[in-house]
């Protein structure tokens, strides 16, 4: 009798995370083309432009050439070719201009990922926080921008061993800033059997600039991270969840660690990265549209999955923002223009969505949704 029981609940437990991922890999979802506005591709990014930024007068800096072989998973021969560890820059402003590859002052091993931006008001200062995947360990690089040359100075490498399995990073001071790990194997090897079944093995780590410690121990895939303007207000998505968790801390100068759950909103999208618009509060939401094609698409560069990007607008009291809200589907694609998406941001009425191994692509806002 015991052993029926034990073989009922094992058939239970593989039936839920089989529908669970079913549901999670969009394998029934029908994407339908719709765009805000006229759209283009931005030349010359072919290779990705995984992580946008944006600085308060209209500079985009944008991450490209990842290659997921870092994890051991199988990918297309062509992306050791074609694909390279690049930050471009984008000029809001002069749309007509193509994306700028942006030189770094020191060679060293580099598979940009996750990215963040902090603007010194009074000194002007641009500092960009990038999610690097060595060969060998995940680190997070401290750059400055030089307007004048347009070059990236390379300032230090941060490791840490609570760097397990790195994705996004949002920087909290000089040298301080939260990272999500996304799980705890970074080969797939092992990562796998960690996501079938549904351990929490990822985590949101601060780091001081000396020494990371765990704000979040327990997580199912964190990914992208964002903070407000005003650094009360912490976002970060879980895409396996179709959610998106709020943290709150009581003040700026709170210690860091002092961050406590408010919300965890359910998107019904597997939400890659978010963005926090500075002016409206406003949160942009790229999309992996059909989950179960991206894995496709990095084994395949021809495969182009359908993309979808998303507004949130918060509804809730002026004490909690975040307590309602309405989804709005600003951008969808299943007609080739970008393959999947996992950034979205706005900038005066444009548009710039990017993709994991695609193109980034620029449209006007000519619909408000």
């Amino acid at each position: 009798m015991i052993y029926k029981l034990i073989f009922v609940a094992l058939i239970a437990i593989v039936g839920r995370q089989v529908i669970f991922f079913v549901d999670v890999g969009g394998l029934f979802r029908v994407v339908h083309t719709h765009w805000p506005g006229p759209c283009r591709t931005v030349p010359p990014i072919a290779t990705g432009a995984e992580k946008i930024v944006v600085t308060k007068n209209g500079i985009a800096f944008i991450t490209s050439g990842l290659v997921p072989a870092y994890r051991g998973e199988t990918v297309d021969p062509r992306m050791w070719q074609l694909f390279e560890g690049r930050i471009y820059s984008f000029d809001f402003n002069h749309p007509e201009q193509e994306a700028k590859p942006l030189a770094i002052d020191k060679n060293f091993d580099f598979m940009p990922h996750g990215m963040s931006l902090r603007e010194d008001e009074s000194s002007g200062e641009l500092r960009l926080f990038v999610v690097n995947h060595r060969e060998a360990e995940d680190t997070v690089e401290i750059m400055t921008f030089d307007r004048r040359t347009s070059t990236l100075h390379h300032l230090k490498t941060i490791y840490d061993p609570l760097f397990t399995s790195l994705n996004d990073v949002v920087a909290d001071g000089p040298d301080s800033f939260y990272v999500t790990n996304d799980g705890y194997f970074r080969n797939s090897s092992w990562r796998t059997p960690e996501r079938l079944l549904g351990l929490p093995w990822g985590s949101i780590v601060y780091h001081d600039g000396s020494e990371g410690r765990f704000l979040v121990e327990k997580a199912f895939e964190p990914n992208g991270i964002a903070m407000d303007a005003e650094r009360k207000t912490m976002f970060v998505t879980m895409p396996f969840l179709k959610s998106l968790h709020v943290y709150k801390r009581a003040s700026p100068s709170a210690v860091s660690l002092s961050w406590q759950l408010s919300h965890q909103l359910d998107i019904k999208a597997s939400i890659d990265n978010v963005y926090y618009h500075p002016n409206t509060g406003d949160l942009w939401l790229g999309a992996l549209a059909l989950p179960h094609m991206v894995a496709e698409s990095a084994a395949n560069i021809d495969v182009i999955a359908p993309a979808a990007s998303y507004r949130l607008e918060p509804r809730g009291s002026p004490t909690d923002k975040y307590e309602s809200f309405q989804l709005f589907e600003v951008f969808a694609d299943s007609a080739g223009l970008i393959s999947t998406s996992s950034m979205v941001v706005e900038y005066e009425g444009k548009l710039l969505v990017g993709s994991i191994f695609h193109k980034l692509v620029l449209c006007e806002l000519e619909t408000r949704y």
